[in-house]
C-alpha cells in the first residue's frame, strides 16, 4: 500500500527541472533554526522564499487534482503521518532542485559560459507566440487557463518561464562544456556493429516526398496540378503545410517500414518507384506522396548505420562523463558553498 501511493504520487508531483541532465536533486544541506520569515534557503547570498518554494512545489493545486482522479488517495495524502512525511520530502526535494539550479548557474558563470536575458527573452517571446497561434487563442484566454493552473496572471508565467530557461541554458551549456573532448572511435563503433547485427535488420524502406494538406479537396486540387505538368518540389514549397519538409521540396528522406502512420505505409509500400499515389489520409491530414526510391529487407552494412551507432555512444559516453563530473568537481563545489536551509 505505501509503495503504490508513493509511485502514484510521485507521477502527479513528479516534475524535476533537472531529470534529464542529472543534476542530484536529493543532496542534503545543513538545516539552520528557522530565524528567517518567508525565507526556506540562502544559497551563496542568494535568497530562496518559501512564496518561490510553495509555487514551484504546486501542492495545493496537486491534491486539488489528486482528489478528482482518486478520493481515497487523497484523503490519505491530508490525513495520514505517511501522506504528510511524502509531501514533506517532496518539498524538500524541491528545495534541493532549486538550490542545485542557483549552484550550477553559479558554477558555469565562474568557468566562463554565458547567458544574456535578451536571448532569454527572446525564446519566452517566441515560445508564448507559437502557443497562442497552435492553439488558435488569444493572450487574454491563455491568461484565463493559466490562472487554472495556479498562475496569478501571464506575467507569472512568463517569469518562470524566464527562470527555467536561464537555467536550463546554463546546465546545458555547462554539460556541452565539460563532455566537450568525448569522443567515439572507429574500433567502439565496429565492436558495437559485430555484437549487435542482429539489432541492424530491416524490413524494408522507401525514399518519399510528399505534400500535406489541411483537406481533401486541397489534395485532389494539388493532385491534379500534378497531372497538368507542375513540378512537385514547387508545389510541396507552395502548398504543404509540413514546415519542416516543405523548404527540401517535400523530400522526407528514407523511412523505414514499421515507422509511419500505417496508412501512409500502406501506400507508400505498395507503390513502384516513380508513382505518385493519394490523397492519403492520416492523423496529420491528406498527404500526396511521390515514390523515389525503395530498398527491400535485410541486414544493414555498418557504413549504413555507422553515424546511429555513432551517435548513441556518443550520447552514452558524454552522459558517463557527466555522472563523473557530477560525482567529483559538481560535489565538491556543492559542499564548499554556503547553503542555509530555514524549512
Amino acid at each position: 500500500m505505501k509503495r503504490s501511493i508513493a509511485l502514484y504520487i510521485i507521477l502527479i508531483l513528479s516534475s524535476a527541472i533537472f531529470a534529464q541532465v542529472g543534476v542530484d536533486s536529493t543532496s542534503t544541506s545543513t538545516t539552520q533554526p528557522s530565524t528567517l520569515t518567508g525565507v526556506a534557503a540562502i544559497v551563496n547570498g542568494v535568497v530562496i522564499t518559501t512564496e518561490k518554494l510553495d509555487f514551484e512545489a504546486q501542492i495545493p493545486y496537486t491534491l486539488a487534482q489528486l482528489r478528482k482522479i482518486n478520493e481515497r488517495m487523497y484523503m490519505t495524502m491530508i490525513s495520514t503521518r505517511e501522506g504528510y512525511d511524502f509531501l514533506r520530502a517532496y518539498r524538500r526535494a524541491i528545495l534541493n532542485e532549486l538550490i542545485d539550479g542557483i549552484l550550477i548557474s553559479q558554477y558555469a558563470q565562474k568557468v566562463g559560459i554565458v547567458v544574456t536575458d535578451d536571448e532569454v527573452k527572446d525564446f519566452v517571446n517566441k515560445y508564448l507566440d507559437q502557443i497562442l497561434k497552435q492553439y488558435n487563442i488569444s493572450e487574454k484566454d491563455l491568461e484565463k487557463f493559466l490562472k487554472s493552473q495556479g498562475y496569478k496572471n501571464i506575467e507569472q508565467y512568463k517569469e518562470r518561464l524566464f527562470e527555467k530557461r536561464k537555467m536550463i541554458l546554463y546546465l546545458s551549456r555547462l554539460k556541452d562544456k565539460v563532455t566537450a573532448n568525448v569522443t567515439v572511435t572507429d574500433e567502439e563503433i565496429r565492436n558495437f556493429y559485430e555484437k549487435n547485427k542482429d539489432k541492424f535488420k530491416s524490413e524494408g524502406s522507401v525514399h518519399v516526398r510528399h505534400i500535406l494538406l489541411n483537406t481533401e479537396e486541397e489534395a485532389k486540387e494539388v493532385l491534379e496540378r500534378l497531372k497538368a505538368g507542375e513540378k512537385f518540389e514547387d508545389l510541396a514549397r507552395e502548398k504543404s503545410v509540413d514546415e519542416f519538409s516543405k523548404i527540401k521540396g517535400g523530400d522526407l528522406g528514407w523511412v523505414e517500414k514499421g515507422s509511419m502512420d500505417p496508412a501512409f505505409e500502406k501506400a507508400v509500400f505498395s507503390a513502384k518507384v516513380g508513382d505518385i499515389v493519394g490523397p492519403v489520409k492520416t492523423a496529420y491530414g491528406w498527404h500526396i506522396i511521390e515514390i523515389l526510391e525503395k530498398k527491400e529487407g535485410g541486414s544493414k552494412s555498418l557504413d549504413e548505420v555507422r553515424k546511429q551507432i555513432e551517435s548513441y555512444l556518443l550520447t552514452i559516453k558524454k552522459e558517463q562523463e557527466w555522472q563523473r563530473w557530477l560525482s567529483n568537481e559538481y560535489k565538491k563545489f556543492r559542499e564548499s558553498a554556503s547553503i542555509e536551509i530555514y524549512i
